[in-house]
């Protein structure tokens, strides 16, 4: 990751205080998905779904949750296509993002809390 996008990660920070992987380091995977897919080999669209779908959670707007269902679910199924292998179960933070947010949007601002 470093080489292509710049990162440290899967690192203990110096002096013991943590690690690299934090959300600043998941905020510049996901904006560069292109170059996150090259390095990683996952799906570059399945990663710019996933980047939209974790704004439209985090943002303290008022969303579509019948929209942001359907944009959760053609996500989930392109995630099924590319990697029915890895069962979705096996990832709850996955699960939880793409088939319960829009349970959680009409009204929660911070859907993670």
């Amino acid at each position: 990751m470093l080489a292509t996008l710049g990162l440290i990660v899967d690192e203990p920070r110096p002096g013991g205080t943590g690690h690299y992987n934090d959300g600043n380091a998941a905020r510049t995977a996901f904006k560069r998905s292109e170059e996150f897919a090259a390095a990683t080999g996952i799906d570059q669209q399945l990663i710019h779904r996933l980047h939209v779908v974790l704004q439209a959670v985090s943002c303290c707007l008022p969303l579509s949750s019948e929209a942001l269902a359907a944009y959760c679910t053609e996500t989930a199924e392109l995630y099924v296509h590319h990697y029915a292998w890895y069962p979705m179960s096996l990832s709850t933070t996955l699960h939880r993002l793409l088939l319960h947010s829009a349970m959680f949007s009409s009204g929660a601002c911070c859907l993670w809390a």
